[in-house]
């Protein structure tokens, strides 16, 4: 039987005086293009002038102007979650009461009804995700959270045998000095595109060939996911995965076989880019068997985990693709969560009804401290 504990940016939230609340960390993201206080080299100014105008589209896609847009069932799912979260929103609704996460939904949107597609569809988004994580990253402040947490907080960690969070900040590994499972990625980590070393970049359309790395802001060079929903973070997470499986099975298959090598040889000049870098994936790995994709994403050590999870500071309305990992867990016997109030308690003891569920009064446990 196991000890885990899963953290969201409450805790972050507790020690800031409000910091890293949605409406400051977009404030503060249009206060630093306002104040030219950002890296235009990898977001322009118009960045800002773009998120206004994703802001003026929410009307629409909140009446359902928009509703063709969403084609596939996952598409009508998140469009009508977003809907539902925002529609009887009493007044005007402000843009900083518009998740900043969601503001990648009305991208998508804004895409599809102005046709823009790839690469400029997927250059906006990442523009938009920059603008967002460098005001959560604050200039560096976020890390120095941990100098505000209670000592006791460390012994309360220490009870556990694994610490998974979606948060990016490095705060409870400083505060523990123990091993931290960053599920949606961390800012001190550098994703391998970026990493002259790495199997991608050994690959012969190399991004960094034409690209200038402003050191300054290693952060937004990072693995830190953001993007509207719990599947496409779930998605971009697993593709280094499925990379690796997939390049590892022709690998296994030519071993046995290396005849199998002329069925292959077509990826080599095929107009797909994807099979092009397959085919050089493939023949590299041949030649090196510890080339690898790195998988950043420890999503399955969350699915493999047993015993008992504590979830303090992740409100049940977020990272629905968490929840159903630890749902679909048979081996997670427990939860135990921290809720803010008690519509949250309820909600969680409805997500995980094959579970047992203590619920707990976060304000109980940081007034213990």
């Amino acid at each position: 039987m196991k000890n885990c504990v899963l953290v969201g940016n409450g805790i972050n939230i507790q020690f800031s005086e409000g910091e890293y609340l949605n409406r400051n960390i977009i404030d503060r993201a249009i206060r630093n293009i306002e104040n030219g206080d950002f890296p235009e080299e990898i977001y322009p100014y118009e960045t800002k002038k773009y998120f206004e105008m994703l802001y003026k589209l929410s009307p629409k896609v909140i009446n359902g102007r928009l509703n063709h847009h969403a084609i596939t069932e996952k598409d009508k799912k998140e469009l009508n979650n977003f809907i539902s979260r925002y529609r009887f929103h009493k007044g005007k609704l402000r843009y900083y009461q518009i998740g900043f996460e969601d503001y990648f939904l009305l991208h998508q949107l804004f895409c599809k009804q102005h046709n823009i597609e790839n690469p400029d569809k997927f250059n906006y988004q990442e523009i938009l995700r920059c603008f967002f994580l460098d005001s959560i990253y604050n200039k560096g402040k976020i890390n120095n959270l941990y100098k505000l947490y209670p000592k006791g907080l460390i012994d309360w960690f220490n009870q556990f045998d694994e610490i998974f969070t979606t948060n990016y900040d490095k705060n409870i590994e400083l505060l523990t000095h123990k091993s931290v499972n960053y599920l949606h990625g961390a800012f001190h980590i550098r994703k391998d595109i970026y990493d002259k070393n790495s199997f991608r970049n050994k690959l012969s359309d190399n991004p960094l060939q034409n690209y200038k790395i402003v050191e300054e802001y290693d952060h937004l060079y990072s693995t830190a996911l953001s993007t509207y929903s719990g599947s496409s973070k779930e998605f971009m997470a697993s593709m280094s995965v499925s990379a690796n499986q997939a390049i590892d099975k022709y690998v296994e298959a030519i071993d046995k076989d290396p005849d199998m090598l002329k069925e292959i040889e077509p990826y080599k000049n095929s107009d797909n880019k994807l099979l092009n870098n397959m085919y050089e994936s493939i023949i590299l790995k041949l030649k090196d068997r510890s080339l690898k994709f790195e998988d950043y994403y420890p999503f399955d050590k969350l699915k493999n985990a047993s015993g008992n999870i504590t979830i303090l500071g992740l409100s049940p309305n977020n990272d629905s693709h968490i929840m159903d990992m630890i749902y679909n867990n048979e081996n997670i016997i427990k939860v135990t969560y921290y809720y803010f109030d008690e519509g949250e308690g309820h909600k969680i003891t409805e997500l995980f009804s094959n579970k047992i569920v203590e619920l707990k009064n976060v304000c109980d446990f940081w007034n213990h401290f």
